[in-house]
């Protein structure tokens, strides 16, 4: 390409530019030829054309873009003639070509035409990309993970794609962006789809033929299409057979006839060293009593399997299933190499074994009869150090495993040695204080098993799941086991006793029924701290019920205003979202529905509860209040750490929390502890500090007015 243009190209322009079709089909023709070419455009030579095509666009309308035009404007696409006017035509045959797409503006963005960061080349492959996308087609995202897309949504420029374990929703951007589509009813569609290579001629023209057949925006990882199909659809001997066409050695050969031509088959026995993904393995290493098979087990293939499993966080259960399944199923030689591979994952920082959450997860989900033998894989993974850590995460159910693991390994104290720590540091959990109680551990039991205020700080926890049953199992000790609660009272002495009657009085945790039976039973075992049970104020037992419902004017009318937007603007919106997401067909596959379903429920639970907290109050504005050295409602309270720093806090009415100005309600977990509490008075806080009632007086002027409200 020369770098000015000739007369007659000139000419072209201005004729395009005055509307001549023949003009428009000659410039389109001089721009393909160069792009066949590969022409390198002078950069003299590009900005003339790009000057001559901006003022042809320039002419075009962009709501009526005839063929010709659409023909122009595409070669000049192709030709990477970019500019701002050119942009904007480009935009407009985007909409045409996509013109049954329900939102063109999200379409346009998403294929990022008029953002002029984004290469024109980039715009284009996004463009053909958006061509072959449909429902059904075979996609993977950036980390090679295999989907289909089941739904696009093209009103909110989503798709939804269904993953190996989960449906997934991308936004359209990110789909351009990220990810890889296969062309549909395409050989490696096919290929994908039934393992079968359907009589094609294995080597380079079929690997191409393959590669020709993947769409992606960006360029593709290094041999991908190794990456797609070992070992998911195939064996490595299977993928350098079949498509390569490379033939391995005797034992390749051998490894290769064994190997599956298709998808596992249920009816069909298959080797469990011939599995193509964890899913697989796991699967098939449940039905095994041993892992004995005809000749060396393909152990190569497995560890392949193993590799792709751990680095995918969505195949973490089956990877540890798998995991489990070698160690207990194989011999001295197996668990020796399966102990290395632990050690180059690890090492590798997979998912599995770097994210103590993820690994604590997978293990608690996994069935008590394997968890050892994952325990067992994951001390040479991770060392001692970290199973014993990972463990204090742990349900109280798996950490009799874990110990036999450590136990067999010469850490028998290190479990010990890591409860004791995190008790220190006044982050127990029942799981950690139930452990404590069965082991032999008589000097940590002395100590923490003491701490009444810590037993009641774990026990008020929110957990949930397999999580509960330590919590409830501790809970039952201090109600009912007499040793339990001779061990929390040290037997006697005086200090445990007295904190252990204060907890059970002023602590948020037990209904009065069990208050008044684990009270009874302390006078039973030490009838010589009645007077500390029967503790009273002014001739009345301290309970805050004699209080009555009251809070003041500010927080009730903060409250009441909570309940009126409730309900007359967010259900209300809420119910319109259901009425619309319904409008979308199928609720079993309506994501949308789903969430607005439970947004429902949740909200409905808020309505009852605001309406019971208004129900029966009694509005003040705590100026009658009588201040003394007894915390009531109505007063300021200051309180004396041991490490002499103070906390200023106001105690009010039901209603009245607002933590930031220092204002508690009287029922609230702190609230519970202050009241009916004298100046000098010892007391233990809910996060289980000690400290010491230093002043008590009443509301400051400024903040009786504030709670008028």
């Amino acid at each position: 390409m020369s770098e000015q243009i000739s007369e007659a190209t000139a000419e072209l322009f201005q004729k395009a530019h005055s509307g001549d079709v023949e003009a428009y089909k000659k410039i389109t023709a001089i721009l393909t030829e160069a792009v066949a070419a590969g022409t390198v455009w002078p950069t003299v030579t590009k900005q003339m054309f790009q000057n001559g095509l901006n003022a042809v666009a320039s002419t075009i309308n962009g709501k009526a873009i005839t063929e010709p035009q659409g023909a122009l404007l595409r070669a000049a696409m192709a030709a990477d003639m970019d500019t701002v006017v050119l942009r904007d035509r480009y935009s407009a045959l985007a909409k045409m070509d996509f013109k049954n797409y329900q939102d063109p503006a999200g379409l346009v963005e998403a294929l990022g035409v008029r953002d002029g960061n984004i290469p024109l080349l980039l715009v284009r492959r996004r463009w053909h990309l958006m061509e072959h996308l449909q429902v059904g087609a075979i996609c993977f995202d950036n980390q090679m993970r295999r989907g289909t897309i089941v739904e696009i949504e093209d009103l909110t420029n989503q798709l939804t794609i269904q993953m190996k374990s989960e449906r997934k929703i991308v936004q359209m951007s990110a789909f351009l962006r990220t990810f890889v589509i296969v062309r549909k009813d395409s050989t490696l569609a096919q290929l994908l789809l039934t393992g079968k290579n359907e009589g094609e001629q294995p080597g380079v023209a079929y690997r191409k033929k393959l590669e020709d057949d993947i769409l992606r925006a960006s360029s593709l990882p290094a041999d991908f299409l190794r990456k797609i199909l070992v070992p998911d659809v195939m064996t490595e001997n299977h993928f350098k057979n079949q498509i390569l066409g490379v033939s391995g050695s005797t034992e390749e050969k051998k490894s290769h006839a064994s190997a599956p031509k298709a998808p596992l088959n249920r009816e069909t026995s298959l080797r469990w060293d011939d599995s193509r993904s964890v899913l697989e393995l796991s699967e098939r290493l449940k039905n095994c009593d041993n892992l004995q098979v005809e000749g060396e087990p393909h152990l190569d293939s497995v560890k392949t399997v193993l590799e792709r499993g751990a680095s995918v966080e969505e195949q973490a259960e089956k990877f540890a299933t798998a995991v489990a399944l070698l160690q207990k199923l194989g011999d001295a030689k197996i668990r020796a190499w399966l102990a290395e591979i632990a050690k180059e994952l690890s090492e590798k920082k997979v998912a599995i074994w770097s994210n103590q959450t993820l690994w604590c997860t997978v293990s608690n989900d996994l069935p008590g009869k394997i968890a050892v033998f994952w325990f067992e894989v994951t001390l040479p993974a991770c060392g001692a150090d970290w199973l014993a850590t990972a463990c204090l995460k742990l349900p109280y159910r798996l950490w009799a495993s874990v110990e036999k693991t450590l136990i067999a390994s010469g850490e028998k104290e290190l479990l010990g040695e890591k409860v004791v720590h995190q008790l220190s540091g006044n982050r127990g959990t029942a799981d950690m204080l139930y452990w404590l109680w069965r082991s032999k551990l008589t000097e940590a039991k002395n100590k923490f098993l003491s701490d009444s205020a810590l037993i009641f700080k774990v026990l008020h926890q929110e957990v949930k799941g397999t999580y509960l049953k330590a919590q409830r199992d501790l809970k039952k000790l201090l109600l009912e086991d007499e040793d339990f609660q001779e061990q929390v009272m040290l037997n006697g002495d005086h200090d445990a006793v007295i904190e252990l009657i204060r907890c059970v009085k002023h602590l948020p945790l037990l209904d009065l029924g069990e208050v008044q039976a684990i009270l009874v039973r302390i006078n039973e075992l030490h009838p010589e701290f009645i007077h500390d049970i029967e503790e009273k104020r002014d001739g009345k037992i301290a309970d805050i019920s004699s209080i009555g419902r009251k809070t003041s004017i500010r927080g009730y009318n903060r409250r009441k205003a909570e309940l009126d937007r409730l309900v007359n603007v967010d259900i209300p919106a809420n119910s319109e979202r259901i009425r619309v997401a319904r409008e979308h067909g199928d609720l079993s596959e309506n994501s949308e529905y789903k969430y607005a379903k439970e947004d429902q429920a949740k909200l409905g639970a808020r309505q009852r509860e605001y309406e019971r907290s208004l129900d029966g109050m009694i509005t003040t504005d705590f100026r009658d209040v009588q201040v003394t050295n007894v915390v009531i409602p109505g007063c300021t309270v200051v309180v004396q750490f041991r490490d002499e720093h103070e906390e200023t806090y106001h105690i009010l009415g039901m209603l009245d929390t607002e933590s930031e100005k220092s204002i508690i309600a009287y029922d609230s977990p702190l609230g519970k502890v202050l009241v009916f509490r004298e100046t000098g008075d010892r007391i233990t806080m809910p996060t289980g500090d000690k400290a010491t009632i230093k002043e008590v007086r009443p509301l400051s002027a400024e903040l009786l007015e504030y709670v008028k409200g």
